[in-house]
């Protein structure tokens, strides 16, 4: 998987905090399902530099949130949002989506099992 360490504040991405549900399974009618939403994220980003997964799971994505966030009441604030989805089944994650990869917004915005705890530039 193609992670990016370092911090996207230029204007041609926006980054999101993400919660997404991945149970890995598979219809056994149709075959469908048990792709991690990540991983279709990271097909589509081919040709988009700026689509990526920064950082994948709840501990990365804390760690990432000490290093970078300047308000210590949002932080406190969206860690207990991370926490309470991590609770409930969800996997965490912090990703990039590039201004031009319409298809990569359209799948985080509309993607059911799929829920935007922060939207901007951190």
């Amino acid at each position: 998987m193609k992670k990016r360490t370092g911090f996207v504040s230029n204007s041609s991405s926006s980054s999101f905090i993400i919660a997404y549900k991945f149970s890995g399974d598979i219809c056994e009618h149709c075959g469908r399902g048990g792709e991690n939403p990540l991983d279709f994220i990271e097909r589509l980003s081919n040709g988009y530099n700026e689509t990526n997964i920064d950082n994948d799971g709840i501990e990365e994505v804390l760690s990432e949130l000490k290093d970078r966030w300047w308000d210590e009441d949002e932080m406190e604030e969206m860690t207990k949002k991370i926490k309470e989805k991590d609770k409930e089944g969800y996997k965490i994650a912090d990703i990039t989506i590039d201004y031009n990869d319409e298809v990569a917004s359209d799948f985080v915005h509309n993607n059911k099992d799929i829920v935007i705890l922060h939207d901007a530039g951190w």
